[in-house]
């Protein structure tokens, strides 16, 4: 019985293509076939080499943070590669749930929206020096994305920290005082970039590691955006619950609520800005 065994040329049909007289539609669709499968050979070539970089990456860098601990130093202090979660939740431009209404003016609307969103984002990512190492598709009806982000340099937690509030500070500066000149330029104008972006939705949060940005609108059509460094319990119920980011009208009272049961919390970190 004859070998079936084909070198890696292509997608091949049982029997030998170049014996069949494939004519008009079905010989366009045979090479359509043929042509795709070609292409997804190669994203999937590349998606697997992708994931075993990545992979490796981790490994690489589980070892060093193994290694600090078992020399008994403190992993804050010491320069390790830090990974920091990225979240971003929009709501739709007038429903809250695309999936539901299945408006395509409300489709287009909202990927527009998303496209300016997620593009600020990531430019403020790049002056964070952080750069995205898993980006999982997003979830719809809304739109809700986790990311996770990782320095480009190894760092110490204080100076990850240290980047973190000086972009609020940015945000402060730009929301609230409209100034800029103590700003790094590059910070201000991703900064501008995100804030603008977020003026065609009505509620929206993103979440940069402790660094938290809600933009919130009332029954009035009054808007607000509300930036804050998050503490200690903050990220932990977070991370636990991170849904709670889903409901940015009411997200900072919760956080208020997780905070209020160790102690009372000052409002001076928070910035506000009513248009």
């Amino acid at each position: 019985m004859p070998s079936d065994k084909v070198k890696d040329k292509g997608f091949r049909f049982p029997g030998d293509l170049k014996k069949r007289h494939y004519r008009g539609p079905l010989k366009r669709l045979v090479v359509e076939l043929e042509e795709q499968y070609k292409r997804d050979i190669v994203d999937f070539k590349h998606q697997f080499k992708k994931w075993s970089n990545t992979h490796e990456q981790f490994r690489e860098d589980t070892e060093q943070y193994l290694v600090v601990l078992s020399l008994g130093l403190d992993p804050n202090e010491v320069r390790l590669p830090r990974y920091v979660p990225v979240r971003i939740y929009l709501s739709g431009p007038e429903s809250s749930s695309i999936a539901v209404t299945k408006s395509r003016a409300l489709h287009r609307e909202l990927s527009y929206v998303v496209y300016r969103v997620y593009g600020a984002t990531k430019d403020l990512l790049e002056n964070l020096d952080l750069t995205i190492v898993q980006d999982p598709p997003a979830v719809e009806g809304s739109w809700w994305k986790q990311l996770l982000t990782k320095t480009k340099d190894a760092a110490t937690l204080p100076e990850v920290q240290e980047r973190l509030q000086k972009a609020e500070r940015a945000i402060e500066m730009h929301v609230l005082l409209k100034q800029q000149s103590d700003v790094d330029k590059n910070q201000a104008e991703a900064v501008s970039g995100l804030i603008k972006a977020l003026a065609d939705v009505q509620n929206a949060a993103l979440q940069i590691g402790s660094l938290l940005v809600i933009k919130r609108s009332n029954a009035e059509g009054k808007s607000e955006i509300v930036s804050r460094t998050l503490t200690q319990n903050e990220l932990i119920l977070i991370e636990k619950n991170p849904d709670v980011l889903c409901d940015p009208e009411n997200v900072i009272n919760v956080l208020n609520g997780e905070t209020a049961k160790t102690a009372r919390r000052s409002k001076k970190g928070q910035t506000r800005l009513n248009y």
